[in-house]
């Protein structure tokens, strides 16, 4: 999910990768919080053995203890695994594509800009890529 919000909406409102990525571990998390009535239910046609506690044991500062601990070792565990693909993410593509969008906006309002103040009709922009030793143009108007 961070990769998704990385490239929509961290190019839109230019977060940062780690931010897309803890936004995606949020949305991950809330899913698996929604989906624990699911998996529950799963579970229970599986007819696996009961606990048979009683609600004084339950109430038990030790069973309260491990209920929290598998809680958090359950969640951390998913987090985990939702951070994974943070190995695996190329964070250096949506600088690129933000830069590039940046370079975009720039060029369009020099072109827009350089038109209207020389009155002319038609604008190109010229840029000299010096290790390719090559002429471009990304912004042509008229």
């Amino acid at each position: 999910a961070g990769d998704a919000i990385d490239s929509t909406f961290g190019e839109k409102f230019a977060i940062s990768t780690m931010a897309a990525a803890g936004f995606g571990q949020c949305c991950s998390d809330v899913a698996g919080v929604t989906s624990g009535g699911i998996v529950d239910s799963l579970v229970s046609k599986l007819n696996l053995p009961v606990h048979n506690l009683t609600q004084a044991q339950l109430d038990l500062r030790i069973t309260r203890f491990y209920t929290t601990f598998g809680a958090c070792a359950g969640v951390l565990t998913g987090c985990l695994i939702g951070m994974s693909v943070l190995l695996f993410m190329d964070t250096e593509r949506a600088d690129r594509a933000r830069k590039a969008k940046e370079l975009e906006s720039i060029f369009d309002a020099v072109m827009n800009e350089g038109a209207n103040l020389l009155k002319a009709d038609r604008a190109a922009l010229f840029m000299l890529d010096e290790e390719k030793q090559e002429l471009w143009s990304q912004v042509a108007t008229g």
